[in-house]
């Protein structure tokens, strides 16, 4: 067994993140999207900033349904593997890495979208507001911005202080949880054991999601100057419940 312990979050993990996500309905949670960002008011054809973009799944989806998509994420290894994903539909599409707090664009977006609780992984209220700003900066006035995020309910209860083994397509991996209440963080240990010939590589990586409460979200999207924010069940266009363990916001820009 070979072992690698000072990795970044999806760093190694990247080549078999598909692998790991295999249980994931992308197709059904981009149709999701869709219906959401028809309620806004999008089209396909605008153009689409896909936010932490990992691997591409959705971000190929939504490609797929004719908006002109670019992708951004914060590691370069999850960026190469959205590359080859595209040339393989040989789809011309741009992506470019990037920290939700402090990205710079080109160009103004008429949709900016942030999927995987992705949201969570800014650890203060601080770093979700510079986000939120960001974001704001680089939509076009009357643009669309949807994000989901884990809830209060799902890292405490359903995340809890539980631990989790896997088998994907021969991959083993164990996902060990512990909540920290006082913080309303999460801390992951994920463990995964790669099959190479006869052996395992094993990769470990540490995850941190911090979860917040709706309304202070709700109200920081406002204070940067979004307006007929929404948020839904996923999902679905209800609204959501204590136990929701996954909530979508719709904000726009005026």
């Amino acid at each position: 067994m070979t072992e690698n312990t000072s990795i970044p979050p999806y760093g190694q993990i990247a080549p078999i993140y598909d692998i790991l996500m295999s249980d994931v309905d992308y197709k059904s949670w981009a149709e999701y999207v869709l219906k959401l960002l028809e309620r806004a008011g999008a089209k396909p054809g605008q153009i689409l900033l896909d936010l932490a973009c990992g691997t591409g799944a959705m971000t190929l989806l939504l490609a797929q349904a004719g908006y002109r998509v670019t992708g951004m994420d914060l590691s370069p290894e999850m960026l190469n593997i959205a590359r080859q994903k595209a040339a393989e539909q040989k789809r011309e599409m741009e992506f470019f890495q990037g920290d939700l707090r402090t990205f710079k664009t080109g160009c103004n977006y008429n949709v900016i979208t942030c999927f995987f609780d992705s949201i969570n992984y800014l650890l203060t209220s601080e770093d979700v507001a510079a986000c939120f700003a960001t974001v704001h900066r680089a939509l076009e006035p009357g643009g669309a911005f949807v994000f989901d995020v884990n809830t209060i309910h799902a890292l405490s209860h359903f995340w809890g202080d539980n631990t989790e083994m896997r088998n994907d397509k021969g991959v083993i991996s164990v996902w060990s949880n512990r909540y920290l209440p006082a913080m309303q963080i999460s801390n992951l240990e994920l463990t995964v054991f790669i099959p190479r010939g006869e052996l395992y590589e094993k990769i470990t990586e540490h995850h941190q999601e911090r979860a917040y409460p709706l309304d202070e979200l709700k109200q920081a999207l406002i204070k940067t100057g979004f307006f007929q924010v929404e948020c839904f069940r996923q999902n679905s266009q209800d609204q959501p419940s204590e136990e929701t363990k996954r909530v979508t916001f719709l904000a726009r820009k005026p």
